[in-house]
């Protein structure tokens, strides 16, 4: 078993302790964390799935920051799997959240998506 495989198989044990504990920023580590490791892995409709739920989670969290770089990496599960129309509009909610909390580094890296 790979690195990367392993990795994915410690934080699948770590959602559900993350889950009973109540802790919803412990949850969004794990997701985004789950998220990467999917992607590393060409598992893009998976990666796509922790990228959805670390979004949510951050939205909860008022945590801007986190969900811009799940919006936008889920953008890229999208458009690797060619739901470019997805992939778009992911890039375009992240976009819109930028300009409104003038984040303009992000800004930036989400409209380069959309060239």
């Amino acid at each position: 078993m790979g690195d990367l495989q392993k990795a994915q198989e410690w934080y699948e044990r770590a959602i559900i302790p993350a889950t009973e504990a109540k802790s919803p920023i412990i949850l969004l580590s794990v997701a985004k964390n789950l998220g990467h490791v999917a992607y590393k892995l060409k598992q893009y409709p998976l990666a796509e799935e922790y990228f959805d739920g670390a979004n949510k989670l951050a939205g909860e969290l008022r945590d801007a920051e986190s969900k811009i770089e799940a919006l936008e990496l889920m953008g890229l599960c999208q458009e690797q799997q060619k739901k470019y129309d997805k992939a778009i509009e992911s890039w375009n909610i992240a976009s819109q959240l930028c300009r409104s909390l003038d984040m303009k580094d992000y800004l930036k890296k989400n409209l380069e998506h959309l060239r």
